[in-house]
Protein backbone atom coordinates (compact mmCIF):
# COMPACT_ATOMS: atom_id res chain seq x y z
CA UNK A 1 0.00 0.00 0.00
CA UNK A 2 1.35 3.39 -1.04
CA UNK A 3 0.53 6.35 1.20
CA UNK A 4 1.06 9.90 -0.04
CA UNK A 5 1.46 12.46 2.75
CA UNK A 6 1.17 16.08 1.70
CA UNK A 7 3.20 18.21 4.07
CA UNK A 8 5.01 15.06 5.12
CA UNK A 9 8.21 16.91 6.01
CA UNK A 10 6.50 19.29 8.44
CA UNK A 11 5.88 19.45 12.16
CA UNK A 12 2.99 16.96 12.12
CA UNK A 13 3.57 15.22 8.82
CA UNK A 14 7.09 14.04 9.55
CA UNK A 15 6.37 11.96 12.70
CA UNK A 16 3.22 10.60 11.07
CA UNK A 17 5.18 9.57 7.97
CA UNK A 18 7.92 7.92 10.00
CA UNK A 19 5.34 6.08 12.09
CA UNK A 20 3.60 4.71 9.01
CA UNK A 21 6.91 3.75 7.37
CA UNK A 22 7.92 1.99 10.57
CA UNK A 23 4.68 0.01 10.40
CA UNK A 24 5.63 -1.31 6.96
CA UNK A 25 3.77 1.02 4.60
CA UNK A 26 5.34 2.52 1.47
CA UNK A 27 5.27 6.23 2.24
CA UNK A 28 5.85 9.17 -0.11
CA UNK A 29 6.14 12.60 1.50
CA UNK A 30 5.81 15.95 -0.23
CA UNK A 31 7.38 19.27 0.63
CA UNK A 32 8.87 22.39 -0.90
CA UNK A 33 12.36 21.50 0.30
CA UNK A 34 13.76 18.04 0.80
CA UNK A 35 14.25 16.94 4.39
CA UNK A 36 15.19 13.53 5.65
CA UNK A 37 12.15 11.56 6.73
CA UNK A 38 13.25 8.12 7.85
CA UNK A 39 12.01 5.29 5.63
CA UNK A 40 10.14 7.56 3.20
CA UNK A 41 10.49 8.66 -0.42
CA UNK A 42 10.50 12.40 -1.08
CA UNK A 43 8.44 14.09 -3.81
CA UNK A 44 9.01 17.80 -4.32
CA UNK A 45 5.69 19.65 -4.38
CA UNK A 46 4.83 23.25 -3.55
CA UNK A 47 1.13 23.57 -2.73
CA UNK A 48 1.15 27.22 -3.83
CA UNK A 49 3.18 27.05 -7.03
CA UNK A 50 2.63 23.50 -8.33
CA UNK A 51 -0.38 21.86 -9.97
CA UNK A 52 -1.95 18.92 -8.11
CA UNK A 53 -1.92 17.07 -11.42
CA UNK A 54 1.79 16.29 -10.94
CA UNK A 55 1.19 14.23 -7.78
CA UNK A 56 1.82 10.47 -8.10
CA UNK A 57 -0.70 7.66 -7.88
CA UNK A 58 -1.31 6.20 -4.43
CA UNK A 59 -3.74 4.16 -2.33
CA UNK A 60 -4.16 6.62 0.55
CA UNK A 61 -3.80 10.40 0.75
CA UNK A 62 -3.05 12.07 4.08
CA UNK A 63 -3.24 15.86 3.90
CA UNK A 64 -1.13 17.45 6.64
CA UNK A 65 -0.73 20.79 4.86
CA UNK A 66 -1.81 23.77 6.92
CA UNK A 67 -0.84 27.29 7.86
CA UNK A 68 -1.69 29.35 10.96
CA UNK A 69 -0.68 32.70 9.50
CA UNK A 70 -1.22 34.01 5.96
CA UNK A 71 2.05 35.13 4.38
CA UNK A 72 2.75 36.30 0.86
CA UNK A 73 1.17 33.89 -1.61
CA UNK A 74 0.14 31.40 1.08
CA UNK A 75 -3.44 32.20 2.08
CA UNK A 76 -5.99 30.18 4.04
CA UNK A 77 -8.31 29.86 1.04
CA UNK A 78 -5.62 28.42 -1.22
CA UNK A 79 -4.02 26.09 1.32
CA UNK A 80 -7.07 24.85 3.25
CA UNK A 81 -9.82 24.98 0.63
CA UNK A 82 -8.58 25.01 -2.98
CA UNK A 83 -5.94 22.35 -2.33
CA UNK A 84 -8.60 20.02 -0.91
CA UNK A 85 -10.92 20.73 -3.85
CA UNK A 86 -8.13 19.95 -6.32
CA UNK A 87 -7.23 16.70 -4.54
CA UNK A 88 -10.86 15.58 -4.76
CA UNK A 89 -10.96 16.39 -8.48
CA UNK A 90 -7.76 14.37 -9.02
CA UNK A 91 -9.05 11.28 -7.23
CA UNK A 92 -9.77 9.36 -10.43
CA UNK A 93 -6.29 9.91 -11.85
CA UNK A 94 -4.44 9.38 -8.57
CA UNK A 95 -6.45 6.28 -7.76
CA UNK A 96 -6.62 6.67 -4.00
CA UNK A 97 -9.46 5.00 -2.13
CA UNK A 98 -9.08 6.59 1.29
CA UNK A 99 -8.44 10.18 2.38
CA UNK A 100 -7.27 11.44 5.76
CA UNK A 101 -7.54 15.15 6.42
CA UNK A 102 -5.61 16.82 9.24
CA UNK A 103 -7.94 19.63 10.24
CA UNK A 104 -8.26 21.43 13.60
CA UNK A 105 -10.43 21.19 16.68
CA UNK A 106 -13.07 23.90 16.48
CA UNK A 107 -12.98 24.14 12.68
CA UNK A 108 -16.25 25.25 11.12
CA UNK A 109 -17.59 27.61 8.49
CA UNK A 110 -18.89 29.85 11.29
CA UNK A 111 -15.59 29.81 13.23
CA UNK A 112 -14.44 32.93 15.05
CA UNK A 113 -11.24 33.32 12.98
CA UNK A 114 -10.37 32.89 9.31
CA UNK A 115 -8.11 29.90 10.04
CA UNK A 116 -10.97 27.86 11.53
CA UNK A 117 -13.46 28.97 8.86
CA UNK A 118 -11.15 27.87 6.03
CA UNK A 119 -10.50 24.53 7.72
CA UNK A 120 -14.26 24.11 8.08
CA UNK A 121 -14.84 24.75 4.37
CA UNK A 122 -12.22 22.13 3.57
CA UNK A 123 -14.04 19.63 5.77
CA UNK A 124 -17.32 20.31 4.01
CA UNK A 125 -15.75 19.70 0.60
CA UNK A 126 -14.46 16.32 1.76
CA UNK A 127 -17.81 15.30 3.21
CA UNK A 128 -19.60 16.18 -0.02
CA UNK A 129 -17.02 14.89 -2.48
CA UNK A 130 -15.59 11.64 -1.08
CA UNK A 131 -16.99 8.29 0.03
CA UNK A 132 -14.25 7.05 2.35
CA UNK A 133 -12.47 9.55 4.56
CA UNK A 134 -11.58 10.44 8.13
CA UNK A 135 -11.17 14.04 9.24
CA UNK A 136 -8.85 14.29 12.23
CA UNK A 137 -9.34 17.46 14.29
CA UNK A 138 -6.45 17.73 16.76
CA UNK A 139 -6.28 20.07 19.69
CA UNK A 140 -2.86 21.48 20.59
CA UNK A 141 -0.30 18.86 19.47
CA UNK A 142 2.72 18.51 21.73
CA UNK A 143 5.67 18.81 19.38
CA UNK A 144 8.66 21.12 19.47
CA UNK A 145 7.62 24.55 18.23
CA UNK A 146 3.88 23.97 18.63
CA UNK A 147 1.86 27.17 18.37
CA UNK A 148 0.71 27.51 21.98
CA UNK A 149 4.22 26.81 23.30
CA UNK A 150 5.52 29.60 21.08
CA UNK A 151 2.82 31.99 22.29
CA UNK A 152 3.60 31.19 25.93
CA UNK A 153 7.31 31.63 25.23
CA UNK A 154 6.57 35.04 23.76
CA UNK A 155 4.59 36.01 26.88
CA UNK A 156 7.47 34.89 29.11
CA UNK A 157 9.94 36.85 26.96
CA UNK A 158 7.83 39.99 27.21
CA UNK A 159 7.75 39.47 30.96
CA UNK A 160 11.53 39.69 31.00
CA UNK A 161 11.45 43.43 30.32
CA UNK A 162 8.00 44.28 31.69
CA UNK A 163 8.67 42.68 35.05
CA UNK A 164 5.47 40.61 34.76
CA UNK A 165 4.06 38.08 32.30
CA UNK A 166 0.95 39.38 30.49
CA UNK A 167 -2.04 37.06 30.14
CA UNK A 168 -5.64 37.74 29.16
CA UNK A 169 -7.75 38.23 32.25
CA UNK A 170 -11.29 37.04 32.84
CA UNK A 171 -12.45 33.52 32.06
CA UNK A 172 -9.56 31.13 31.47
CA UNK A 173 -9.32 29.20 28.21
CA UNK A 174 -9.21 25.40 28.63
CA UNK A 175 -7.17 23.20 26.30
CA UNK A 176 -6.75 19.45 25.92
CA UNK A 177 -3.33 18.89 24.30
CA UNK A 178 -2.54 15.60 22.62
CA UNK A 179 0.88 13.95 22.47
CA UNK A 180 2.35 13.43 19.01
CA UNK A 181 2.81 9.71 19.74
CA UNK A 182 -0.92 9.35 20.35
CA UNK A 183 -1.79 11.29 17.20
CA UNK A 184 0.50 9.02 15.16
CA UNK A 185 -1.22 6.01 16.74
CA UNK A 186 -4.63 7.35 15.74
CA UNK A 187 -3.49 7.83 12.14
CA UNK A 188 -2.16 4.26 12.09
CA UNK A 189 -5.52 3.00 13.35
CA UNK A 190 -7.64 4.83 10.78
CA UNK A 191 -5.32 3.89 7.90
CA UNK A 192 -5.44 0.23 8.96
CA UNK A 193 -9.23 0.38 8.93
CA UNK A 194 -9.17 2.16 5.56
CA UNK A 195 -12.81 3.15 5.34
CA UNK A 196 -15.45 5.32 6.94
CA UNK A 197 -17.03 8.74 6.80
CA UNK A 198 -16.39 10.51 10.07
CA UNK A 199 -14.73 13.30 12.02
CA UNK A 200 -12.56 12.54 15.04
CA UNK A 201 -11.73 15.18 17.65
CA UNK A 202 -8.16 14.30 18.65
CA UNK A 203 -7.63 15.34 22.26
CA UNK A 204 -5.53 14.22 25.19
CA UNK A 205 -6.67 12.84 28.49
CA UNK A 206 -5.92 15.94 30.58
CA UNK A 207 -7.64 19.33 30.48
CA UNK A 208 -5.50 22.33 31.41
CA UNK A 209 -6.13 26.01 31.87
CA UNK A 210 -3.77 28.20 29.84
CA UNK A 211 -2.48 29.83 33.02
CA UNK A 212 -1.64 26.39 34.39
CA UNK A 213 0.35 25.59 31.24
CA UNK A 214 2.10 28.95 31.48
CA UNK A 215 3.07 28.19 35.07
CA UNK A 216 4.50 24.80 34.07
CA UNK A 217 6.48 26.34 31.20
CA UNK A 218 7.91 29.01 33.50
CA UNK A 219 8.86 26.52 36.20
CA UNK A 220 10.40 24.23 33.60
CA UNK A 221 12.68 27.06 32.52
CA UNK A 222 13.45 28.24 36.01
CA UNK A 223 11.70 31.59 35.46
CA UNK A 224 9.93 33.39 38.29
CA UNK A 225 7.60 36.17 37.19
CA UNK A 226 4.27 37.50 38.36
CA UNK A 227 1.46 36.73 35.90
CA UNK A 228 -0.82 39.71 35.38
CA UNK A 229 -4.25 39.35 33.80
CA UNK A 230 -4.86 42.12 31.27
CA UNK A 231 -8.27 43.38 30.14
CA UNK A 232 -9.46 41.81 26.90
CA UNK A 233 -9.40 45.15 25.07
CA UNK A 234 -5.76 45.66 26.03
CA UNK A 235 -4.85 42.17 24.79
CA UNK A 236 -6.49 43.02 21.45
CA UNK A 237 -4.42 46.19 21.25
CA UNK A 238 -1.28 44.20 22.04
CA UNK A 239 -2.24 41.59 19.44
CA UNK A 240 -2.79 44.28 16.82
CA UNK A 241 0.57 45.99 17.27
CA UNK A 242 2.61 42.80 17.71
CA UNK A 243 0.84 41.40 14.64
CA UNK A 244 2.10 44.31 12.57
CA UNK A 245 5.63 43.13 13.37
CA UNK A 246 5.27 39.34 13.61
CA UNK A 247 1.92 37.53 13.35
CA UNK A 248 3.68 34.30 14.22
CA UNK A 249 4.11 35.54 17.78
CA UNK A 250 0.75 37.21 18.41
CA UNK A 251 -2.17 38.59 16.42
CA UNK A 252 -5.75 39.73 16.94
CA UNK A 253 -6.99 36.31 15.78
CA UNK A 254 -4.79 34.54 18.31
CA UNK A 255 -6.21 36.74 21.06
CA UNK A 256 -9.71 35.75 19.91
CA UNK A 257 -8.76 32.09 20.19
CA UNK A 258 -7.62 32.64 23.78
CA UNK A 259 -11.26 33.20 24.67
CA UNK A 260 -12.48 29.85 23.32
CA UNK A 261 -12.11 26.42 24.92
CA UNK A 262 -10.26 23.82 22.85
CA UNK A 263 -11.54 20.56 24.35
CA UNK A 264 -13.38 17.43 23.24
CA UNK A 265 -14.44 13.87 24.09
CA UNK A 266 -11.40 11.64 24.58
CA UNK A 267 -13.34 8.34 24.39
CA UNK A 268 -13.23 8.04 20.59
CA UNK A 269 -9.43 8.47 20.56
CA UNK A 270 -8.98 5.93 23.34
CA UNK A 271 -11.22 3.53 21.43
CA UNK A 272 -9.04 3.85 18.32
CA UNK A 273 -5.86 3.34 20.32
CA UNK A 274 -7.26 0.62 22.58
CA UNK A 275 -5.80 2.32 25.65
CA UNK A 276 -5.82 5.53 27.66
CA UNK A 277 -4.14 8.61 26.25
CA UNK A 278 -0.61 9.36 27.44
CA UNK A 279 -0.06 12.28 29.79
CA UNK A 280 1.51 15.37 28.23
CA UNK A 281 2.28 17.10 31.53
CA UNK A 282 6.00 16.35 31.20
CA UNK A 283 6.11 18.13 27.83
CA UNK A 284 4.91 21.39 29.40
CA UNK A 285 6.98 20.96 32.55
CA UNK A 286 9.98 20.70 30.22
CA UNK A 287 9.25 24.24 29.09
CA UNK A 288 7.01 23.33 26.16
CA UNK A 289 10.03 21.70 24.49
CA UNK A 290 10.51 24.88 22.48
Amino acid sequence: MVILILGGTGQLGRPIAEGLAGAGYDVVVTGRREREVVGCEFFRFDVIADDVGVLPECDVVINCVGIFVETGGAGFEGVHVRLVADLILEKGRMGYGFFVQMSALGAGVDGCVAFLRSKGRGEELIERGLDDYVILRPSIVCTGGTRLARNLSFAVGVGGWLGFVPMMGGREMRVQPIGIEDLVGIVLAVVKNGKGRKRVDCVGGDVFGVRELLGMVMRGRGIRRRVLGLPKWLMFVLGFFVGLIDKEMLSVDQVRLLGIDNVGDVKICEGLLGREMRSVREFWCDGGNY
